[in-house]
């Protein structure tokens, strides 16, 4: 799925299809954890996979928002990833990988301090 062109600052997603995502013009077939300043590999290949453990290198960024791809399907995680994030005032969306990417952009592009974990 392409997206529009955005103007702004920072990381946005180009596009989306099962088994790739592009940044910035760049094409990453892995799942990513993704932010306004950067991104880096998320070692998480499947929905099933998605824990407070693999959700900490989102966590440690300090957002007011986690948007989480699940993958070509919404799935969602045991409730108890909720919790760290619900002490610390993060907000936490869980969605499709294609409605995750479009998501992040549109909050980056309002500025908000938001990162993506997504499943390629």
């Amino acid at each position: 799925m392409q997206f529009s062109e955005e103007q702004g600052e920072g990381n946005l997603i180009d596009s989306y299809q099962p088994g790739n995502l592009v940044i910035n013009g760049v094409t990453y077939q892995q799942s990513l954890v993704i932010d306004r300043s950067g991104f880096e590999s998320w070692p998480v290949r499947l929905a099933t996979e998605i824990s407070g453990e693999t959700l900490q290198l989102a966590f440690e960024r300090k957002p007011d928002v986690i948007i989480i791809g699940t993958g070509e399907k919404q799935y969602f995680p045991p409730a108890d990833i909720h919790l760290p994030m619900l002490q610390f005032g993060i907000g936490i969306e869980i969605m499709d990988s294609a409605a995750a990417a479009r998501t992040y952009n549109v909050l980056v592009s309002e500025g908000r301090s938001v990162v993506a974990a997504i499943i390629v």
